[in-house]
């Protein structure tokens, strides 16, 4: 979905934040959220930054963990592959929307 998708999405976003006064002057791209510990898709992602660190992007990689086993914590991070094994962050970018999939 998101390889067919993407582009119509990100442009969708991006005019849904620019109505809200929250749009950006940086390069965006939907990209797939992957888990980290399995090569399953399971959301996607719009991330935003300068357009040479965007060509970079390929997922954005899901770490979860629990805090005191009372606060449930996710980190997204943008990195350069679509496996998790061996993905590298992608320095000056960041996450500005989550996609839910309807499945």
């Amino acid at each position: 979905v998101i390889n067919k998708f993407g582009p119509q999405i990100d442009s969708f976003l991006n005019k849904l934040l620019k109505q809200n006064n929250l749009s950006t002057e940086y390069t965006t791209k939907v990209v797939p959220i992957i888990s980290i510990g399995t090569k399953g898709y399971i959301g996607a992602a719009q991330v935003t930054g300068p357009a040479s660190s965007i060509e970079q992007v390929k997922a954005v990689a899901q770490v979860e963990g629990s805090f005191n086993g009372m606060v449930r914590v996710k980190g997204l991070v943008p990195v350069d592959s679509t496996n998790p094994v061996g993905a590298s962050r992608v320095q000056g970018v960041g996450v500005s929307a989550i996609i839910d999939l309807k499945i």
